[in-house]
């Protein structure tokens, strides 16, 4: 087992500005025809339940998401051995870690010594920390399980503009065709992660439906006792009082009204989930066509 290196600028894919990203070298057409490899599901890996491979959706044009190409997981901290090699099967090339840099000190990611992937990290902003403040003010306004779910809406609302600076950089450096397989993650592979692999199975062109199925999907996998506990713990120290556990229950949950409430956002301001990924991710029809191409196969090869 090895733990991440420290943020080193060569590897930072953060660091780099997408213009530089485009003008990296495009993978050779073979690339995107290669097998993929056999995906892992969720509850395979012993130390990560909520690693798992998106599911083969059906996406744009009648076409299927290739499998074992897009994962997502909570962190990476407890892996076993037996999870390494499940990772080094998997052949990951690029890492997007959404987790703050206190995040990634306190639950430093173990990976395959042998399995070269680069990782993107998201730099610390104003509006993550703006996020946060608004989660605690709400839940201090109304503390019970009802505040708790609408401080969540509130989140999620706030979503699509706090990630988008990431998701460029992620949108563009997929389109090189060397970050797939692809994963992404943060501390417990629900909210930030949801959103993140929400947008990008949008610009796949998979359904709403599929999308809000796969966010659901985490509930089969999560430690919600494990996470409620630790939640009603960070809660009472933000707030300075001895909550109620059922107030942390909405908060560990992936309820796909969260998720909608990020889509019902995105139409609101920017008229639809197309036009955010065109003006504010920089996708623009010849960038999701390589997407396609990248991601996607005909429904009748899966």
């Amino acid at each position: 087992m090895t733990n991440s290196p420290k943020p080193n600028p060569r590897r930072n894919l953060s660091l780099l500005s997408p213009a530089a990203l485009q003008n990296r070298p495009v993978s050779p057409a073979w690339l995107s025809l290669r097998p993929a490899p056999e995906p892992i599901g969720g509850g395979t890996l012993q130390g990560a339940a909520n690693f798992r491979a998106v599911l083969p959706y059906e996406a744009a044009n009648g076409r299927r998401l290739r499998p074992g190409l897009i994962y997502r997981s909570g962190e990476l901290s407890s892996l076993t051995r037996t999870d390494l090699d499940h990772i080094a099967a998997s052949n990951i090339k690029l890492i997007c870690d959404l987790r703050s840099r206190s995040e990634q000190i306190r639950f430093a990611t173990q990976w395959p010594k042998l399995q070269a992937a680069r990782t993107l990290t998201m730099p610390e902003t104003d509006s993550q920390n703006a996020g946060i403040e608004i989660l605690i003010s709400a839940l201090a306004k109304s503390p019970g399980p009802e505040g708790a779910r609408v401080a969540m809406l509130k989140t999620y609302a706030r979503m699509p503009e706090t990630y988008a600076p990431l998701l460029r950089v992620l949108f563009s450096e997929l389109q090189t065709g060397w970050g797939i397989p692809l994963l992404i993650h943060c501390h417990a592979g629900k909210d930030r992660t949801g959103f993140a692999v929400a947008m990008l199975l949008a610009a796949l062109g998979v359904s709403q439906a599929d999308i809000l199925d796969d966010y659901a999907r985490t509930n089969q996998f999560f430690d919600m006792a494990g996470e409620t506990s630790i939640i009603t713990k960070i809660i009472g120290r933000a707030l300075g009082t001895n909550p109620d556990p059922a107030t942390a229950k909405p908060l560990a949950a992936a309820d796909p009204a969260y998720l909608a409430s990020a889509l019902a956002a995105i139409e609101t301001r920017h008229g639809s989930i197309d036009a955010y990924l065109t003006t504010m991710l920089n996708l623009t029809p010849p960038a999701r066509s390589r997407l396609h191409t990248l991601f996607l196969t005909t429904a009748q090869t899966i």
